[in-house]
């Protein structure tokens, strides 16, 4: 009887700290806005990166 107590008790404090993880993971209002000015800034850099390595590498001259 009081194994089965102990069960229903540890997995209701389970579910209830499944629960809070589940809510406090969702974006905010104010985070909404930062995450995407982030990743705006993100694609653009690693678009510059592209770019830069697409243009033609002049040939350096080999030492001997």
């Amino acid at each position: 009887m009081l194994n089965e107590q102990y069960v229903r008790a540890a997995q209701r404090d389970r579910e209830r700290e499944i629960r809070k993880r589940i809510r406090d993971r969702r974006p905010q209002p104010s985070q909404l806005h930062q995450r995407s000015v982030r990743r705006a800034i993100g694609r653009s850099i690693v678009q510059i990166g592209f770019r830069i390595a697409a243009e033609p590498q002049p040939r350096l001259a080999r030492s001997r």
